[in-house]
């Protein structure tokens, strides 16, 4: 079977897990930056020895460097607003985030695409060799067979429904 067709719903998976991945995770971020800034919010003494001593935490990435107990506070105030302001399903979990679930369903769709394309190029090798593959060979792999299947004579883009 020809890889690119093979792999196409696959590919079309994770390019549209991607784009949800990367508008959640801006949604989260503005949100949590808001709410950074409204606040002073340090790192916690316990956590400093991560190279930020008695620095104000100003960017998501480094939420988790804040007291456990401010950290309470900061999770609800973004609960809050990312319920009512629709980022967050009211059926979602309160210690589960958006981006955190979006990211996780990107991971899934390119296990999905590393299985299927693995089992095409490697026939001969296990199932799960694709499991061998980290870091940059990884992504390598995933951009070759994305690269592979957008550039095949009419695709069609799972986002527009228009041929590339």
């Amino acid at each position: 079977m020809e890889i690119t067709k093979a792999c196409e719903p696959a590919v079309n998976a994770v390019l549209l897990a991607k784009a949800y991945a990367k508008i959640k995770r801006e949604q989260v971020d503005a949100v949590s930056r808001r709410i950074l800034a409204e606040g002073v919010y340090l790192v916690a003494p316990d956590r400093q020895e991560h190279g930020r001593k008695n620095e104000r935490i100003t960017e998501p990435r480094y939420d988790w460097l804040m007291s456990d107990a401010n950290f309470s506070g900061y999770h609800a105030k973004r609960n809050a607003i990312l319920l009512e302001a629709g980022i967050k399903p009211a059926d979602m979990p309160d210690d589960h985030c958006p981006a955190l679930v979006a990211e996780h369903l990107l991971v899934k769709a390119e296990w999905v695409l590393l299985e299927t394309a693995w089992a095409l190029v490697a026939p001969d090798q296990p199932a799960d060799g694709w499991e061998d593959l980290y870091d940059e060979m990884r992504k390598k792999f995933i951009d070759l067979v994305i690269k592979m299947v957008v550039n095949r004579p009419g695709y069609k883009n799972p986002l527009t429904g228009k041929a590339v």
